[in-house]
């Protein structure tokens, strides 16, 4: 068991810890390339499979007004995130 008696040690102990944890995910998150474009299968899914009565995100749109959004909410979603590059997250 690790036992740290000054904050000056659990500073450096944790300091060494998350370097080491984020030095590892530098290294193997690195993309090279074009991202990939979404596709609206991929999309509908990920809408499929948001549970509902969770708070909405930054941009205040909650799970239910996507779903309901339906197949024009698809398209929308798809059509932002291969304007911006970036993959949904499901």
């Amino acid at each position: 068991m690790l036992t740290l008696y000054y904050s000056s040690h659990i500073f450096d102990y944790l300091t060494s810890y998350f370097l080491s944890v984020l030095v590892g995910l530098a290294v193997s998150s690195a993309v090279q390339g074009p991202a990939e474009e979404i596709s609206v299968e991929d999309v509908r899914k990920a809408i499929i499979n948001i549970k509902n009565n969770k708070a909405p995100g930054p941009s205040g749109i909650a799970p239910e007004m996507l779903k309901a959004a339906g197949e024009a909410g698809v398209q929308w979603v798809t059509d932002m995130c291969n304007a911006t590059n970036m993959s949904p997250s499901a």
